[in-house]
This record gives structure tokens, sequence and C-alpha cells, in this order.
């Protein structure tokens, strides 16, 4: 599945578009500095409706989560590849959404592990990554 995930964003990427903090702190650039986005004239890009509630609809599945490692890993694949297929940005906006798209692959990998530990800080990691949207899109 994992190799599935990869094969699949790196397809739409060249071909076409336990610890639960209670108190919310506003997510910088500098939190998300493992991600190779640039911003034009440090303002953010314009994205389609369609993107825009994608990310939305993942971000409400991580604040919802409570339990299944693995039945949220496939609620959010399955967000994933409905963002890729409704994605109809075009030129630099969507090189820069591809940037910001790739590296959840990674997060949805480790959401799958094992390892509760490692899923919970996935899970924050994404939660963090998928709030981070408005500082990169409009």
């Amino acid at each position: 599945m994992k190799t599935l995930i990869s094969l699949f964003a790196i397809t739409l990427f060249s071909s076409s578009c336990n610890t639960h903090s209670q108190e919310s702190k506003p997510v910088s650039i500098s939190d998300l500095n493992y991600m190779e986005i640039s911003l034009e004239n440090d303002e953010p890009w314009i994205a389609n409706i369609e993107t825009t509630q994608g990310v939305a609809k993942m971000l409400n599945l991580v604040q919802g989560f409570s339990r299944y490692y693995s039945v949220l890993q496939s609620n959010l694949e399955y967000e994933f590849q409905i963002l890729f297929l409704k994605c109809s940005m075009t030129g630099e906006a969507h090189n820069q959404l591809h940037n910001y798209l790739i590296p959840m692959v990674v997060i949805f990998e480790d959401i799958a592990k094992d390892d509760v530990e490692v899923s919970a800080l996935a899970v924050e990691k994404l939660k963090l990554h998928l709030e981070g949207y408005s500082l990169f899109f409009e």
C-alpha cells in the first residue's frame, strides 16, 4: 500500500496535479521547515477551491481522530487521492502545491506503523502540516 501511494503521488506530481496539547498556537513557516515551498513576493499562492476543501477534510480527519490509526491512514489516503484528481492548478502555484503535498506521503506511512508512539507523532506532525496550508495557499 505504501508503494502504491508513493507511486500514485509521484505519477500525479509528474503529470498533473501520545501527547495532545490542549493549547493551540499559530503555525509558522519555521514549524514547517522540512518543506521546499517558496512564496511569490511573500504572498500565498492562489489554490483552487477543491484543493483547499481537500486539505480541510484531511485536517478534520486528523482533528477528529481518536483511536484507529489504520482507519485514519486509509481515510487520509482517500482524501489525498481525491485532492490530486481534482487539482486544476497550473504553473508555479501547481508546482509549489506539490512541494506541500508530497511530504505527506511519508507521514501517512508513519501513521500506519506498528509503533503507537511513531503513529501518534505522525498524526501530530500531519496536523501541524495541514494547519500550515494557509501560510502558503489561499
